[in-house]
């Protein structure tokens, strides 16, 4: 699981907010009179104009990837488990390796795509995994500067009409594609725009990269918006719906669910204070906020388990049309009634929150807390990050050019409630009127009863378990590390694998994610942070008797490593996803009796991961979260920025702010190291 995004995706993301800022400013006298403007801002490129010439992402040569698979298992395992490693890796390679390596390239040529693209779609909705805590990541908004703007109601109105005028833009092919400029001053001109779009999308990835530009992919896009991951028995299912039946959002409150018609019939989106009182009029439904078992709470469960349930479900009519009207609705809004403050408060309402007040499923979730303070939560098997992290940056823009205003009183509608014997299931979602909550209904059976409680009970447990530290600091930046002449992502990294070296004494497994979105389809490649190079360092910290010149020595080596190795993975050269194609051939030819490298026990270890890792640059990021992928994992969420840096670490009851802690000292005494040497 991963939130990073690369450098090309923010470059392009920046681009695009700072163009998007100057039409927001000239339109904001037209905000306060009525319906909102469409679009956050025009593009003479349309949006997905680069699509049908981007490039594919190629199949590595099995020889390489084999030379890094044993570089980067080598220190994972003992000299004994390794000599077995490479017995593994030579058998494979004069054996199944060439065979599966030729069946995946001939599998590549037939499609226009990255060669394990449908494959990745496949390993996460076969994944039977709760999604909470093992798969949705959070991204946390700074806070509005005026206190009017963080109420809630407001603020929840003001993201809302941005999310609109985003979803407008991009479903109308205005968004600014993302581009990669290595020249801004080349190609960020009229000229490129113009030659760039009388081009046929067939060739115009070609005429950018003439202007030294590079579009990026941004199939992830489609999936942003009207979309929900559906449980099924073995392999779930991401549903599109489409404009005509997306006009709505789904507002959860407690354990209530709520219709909101936030576009007219002619697709205009409906102004910010009709949207205020919408949400005004769910805030104060309080008899009903808590009246029904929490259905959301099946989202977190095993997803056979939600398979079965949503079944059982769906037996009923009225409990089909709700379900049908959280499914297609543009995505879910949640008015959580915590007031989360510190760090770990945040981190916990925004990633997790009780369980019944969300509606994990869905694309994304915008969460309000009561304070004011604003997260995006998402699903992630439609995509990873990419299109997430241009929404947040851009209808944060947005929302914070929104002039701060009185809280709207007057004109707040009654919640108009669905009936519980479903007779009002065909009017559909906007059958209340437009700005006009509905409450829906679920019927609940004693089974269905039953499981709800026992779906809330079983996530409690999980959670009583989760642990969050916390490492924040200004003694670094991006600024002095660059005047110290190293990277601020590999300084941060090598802090993990000391911090880790110190609490447990082995280098352990750790997943770094880089973008391939430089390339069609391209999803992630991973960032293997735990080099050879990396190991020697954290051992040297660890050695007394190691001179100061030495260890500096060895850690500016690791972390240019792991610059090297990160240009590799942006570039689709890394190892991961090449093993995990030819894996699953291997697997569709006969599972019980796969090859050696893949049996082997440092497979085992390298994918086992102990330290995952995810790293994002916004002004517009609080920060970020996501859970522990196994029971011995550290995760940790980190961005540093001019400013300074910081560090989540979340576990299983391992020490968590111990760790925290001692990676504080760990960069204490790199950064000593560094100066003197």
């Amino acid at each position: 699981m991963t939130m990073m995004m690369s450098s090309l995706t923010a470059t392009a993301t920046r681009r695009g907010a700072a163009k998007r800022a100057v039409a927001t400013a000239s339109r904001m006298g037209v905000r306060a009179m009525g319906t909102l403007p469409p679009y956050l801002h025009e593009t003479k490129i349309p949006t997905f104009h680069f699509q049908d010439s981007l490039p594919k992402l190629k199949v590595p040569k099995l020889e390489e990837t084999l030379e890094k698979y044993e570089y980067f298992t080598k220190p994972m395992v003992s000299e004994e488990e390794f000599e077995q490693t490479r017995k593994a890796v030579a058998e494979f390679k004069s054996g199944a390796g060439p065979s599966l390596q030729e069946e995946l390239i001939a599998l590549d040529k037939k499609e226009y795509s990255s060669f394990y693209n449908q494959m990745w779609f496949d390993m996460y909705l076969k994944s039977r995994d709760p999604l909470p805590l093992n798969f949705n990541p959070q991204l946390t908004f700074v806070d509005e500067t005026d206190p009017k703007k963080m109420d809630q109601a407001a603020r929840t109105a003001n993201l809302l009409g941005s999310s609109l005028r985003f979803y407008r833009t991009l479903e109308d092919g205005k968004l600014i594609p993302d581009i990669f400029h290595i020249e801004p001053k080349r190609s960020q001109t009229r000229t490129y725009e113009m030659v760039c779009s009388m081009l046929p999308r067939q060739l115009s990835f070609y005429g950018s990269y003439y202007f030294n530009a590079y579009p990026l992919d941004m199939s992830q896009y489609k999936g942003l918006f009207s979309s929900t991951r559906i449980p099924h028995q073995g392999r779930d299912e991401i549903r599109k719906f489409s404009a005509a039946q997306s006009k709505h959002v789904v507002v959860q409150r407690g354990t209530a669910f709520y219709t909101v018609q936030v576009l007219n019939d002619d697709m205009s989106i409906v102004d910010h204070e009709t949207l205020e009182r919408s949400i005004r009029s769910i805030l104060q439904d309080d008899k009903n906020a808590n009246a029904q078992p929490p259905l959301g709470a099946l989202t977190t469960m095993e997803r056979d388990a939600w398979a079965d349930a949503r079944l059982a479900l769906e037996k009923n009519p009225a409990n089909k049309a709700t379900l049908e009207a959280i499914d297609s609705a543009l995505f879910a809004v949640c008015l959580d009634e915590a007031k989360p403050e510190s760090y770990q408060e945040i981190a916990g309402v925004m990633l997790h929150g009780n369980g019944r007040n969300r509606w994990f499923d869905k694309s994304f979730q915008l969460i309000v807390a009561a304070n004011g303070k604003a997260c995006v939560n998402f699903e992630h098997a439609w995509g990873d990050g990419v299109a997430v992290l241009r929404y947040f940056n851009e209808i944060h823009t947005d929302a914070t050019a929104v002039p701060a205003r009185e809280p709207v009183v007057s004109g707040i509608p009654e919640v108009v409630a669905s009936g519980p014997s479903g007779a009002d299931a065909g009017a559909g979602p906007a059958a209340a009127g437009v700005g006009v909550p509905k409450r829906l209904h679920i019927d609940f059976d004693g089974d269905l009863t039953s499981r709800v409680e026992k779906a809330g009970k079983d996530f409690d447990a999980v959670v009583s378990k989760l642990e969050v530290g916390t490492f924040e600091t200004e003694t670094f930046s991006k600024k002095s590390l660059k005047d110290l002449n190293v990277g601020g992502d590999g300084f941060m990294q090598m802090g993990f694998q000391l911090a880790h070296e110190r609490c447990n004494g082995f280098t352990p497994a750790t997943y770094e994610s880089a973008s391939t979105a430089a390339f069609k389809h391209g999803r992630t490649e991973t960032i293997r942070s735990a080099t050879p190079e990396a190991a020697a360092f954290a051992k040297a910290f660890c050695n007394d008797s190691v001179s100061d010149e030495e260890r500096a020595k060895l850690l500016r080596t690791a972390i240019k490593r792991h610059g090297s190795i990160t240009k590799d993975a942006l570039m689709g050269k890394g190892m991961d996803r090449h093993l995990f194609a030819l894996r699953v051939l291997a697997e569709q030819r006969d599972a019980n009796r796969l090859p050696a490298i893949y049996t082997d026990k440092a497979y085992q270890v390298i994918n086992k991961i102990i330290l995952s890792t995810s790293t994002l640059s916004s002004d517009a990021l609080f920060a970020g979260g996501f859970g522990p992928v196994n029971q011995d994992c550290y995760a940790l969420a980190y961005g540093i920025s001019n400013v300074g840096a910081r560090t989540a670490v979340a576990t299983y009851g391992l020490g968590s702010q111990n760790f925290a802690d001692e990676l504080e000292k760990a960069y204490q005494d790199m950064i000593e190291v560094l100066k003197k040497a």
